[in-house]
């Protein structure tokens, strides 16, 4: 959360579920970090924020969404971020972000 900004909605959904299904913890089990295959554009909005979107890979894992509960298998998958960056502290924040899987 360190490196966004405190009204993106896609981070705080990010984080929540961290906490929630954690991997030191053993919730998380396999290739479930997503992997950048590429940046397909980047470009400056009117508003001086950066904006674009990348195409990712999650590789297949199981998670438990508590530790008494039963695993469940996830598959491998490929998506989409789209995003926007904002100046801050001489930074760039995730602004807002939004993954859809394909």
């Amino acid at each position: 959360m360190a490196a966004s900004d405190e009204g993106c909605e896609g981070c705080k959904g990010i984080a929540n579920y961290v906490r929630k299904i954690n991997a030191k913890n053993g919730g998380l089990k396999g290739d479930y970090a997503d992997h950048l295959i590429n940046v397909k554009e980047i470009y400056r909005g009117e508003t001086g924020r950066l904006g674009g979107s990348a195409a990712l890979k999650g590789g297949a894992y199981v998670e438990r969404s508590s530790p008494g509960a039963s695993p469940a298998s996830q598959k491998s998958s490929t998506g989409v971020m789209e995003f926007s960056l904002s100046a801050s502290g001489g930074n760039w924040v995730m602004f807002e972000m939004q993954i859809n899987e394909s």
